[in-house]
């Protein structure tokens, strides 16, 4: 897996087919956990963030539990070719339901559905997808 794969070349601080590889002893970790930080814990699996993503030792237990956290209050969507890159990305579901409103009779909520939100910029402006 890729968590596997980054903490193997986490502890092979030196290469010695590459000297210009060759880094200071922790540095490969520190790249490693920056690297990391850049994924969605709240999009894997729980059988695998508290297995394979733990035992890497790149990412902090309470990042684990915030992932989970999330995953319990409800999903997260993530579109990509959606349009432009502002648009594109994860979109967390919100707390607060939306109820569709029926034209049949008028103003009568029909049923509740899930509002997915991201936060964005479109010219410098803050806005919500």
């Amino acid at each position: 897996t890729l968590f596997k794969a980054v903490k193997l070349w986490t502890e092979s601080e030196v290469n010695p087919d590459n000297a210009d590889e060759n880094l200071p002893p922790g540095n490969r970790k520190a790249i490693a956990k920056r690297f990391v930080s850049q994924i969605h814990l709240r999009l894997i699996p729980p059988s695998f963030l508290v297995g394979e993503v733990m035992n890497s030792g790149l990412v902090e237990a309470d990042e684990i539990v915030a992932a989970l956290s999330k995953q319990a209050q409800g999903g997260a969507l993530y579109f990509s070719g959606a349009g432009t890159t502002e648009v594109n990305g994860l979109y967390e579901q919100t707390l607060y339901p939306y109820k569709k409103v029926s034209q049949n009779p008028p103003n009568m909520a029909e049923n509740i559905e899930a509002v997915y939100q991201k936060s964005g910029k479109i010219d410098g402006e803050e806005v919500t997808f």
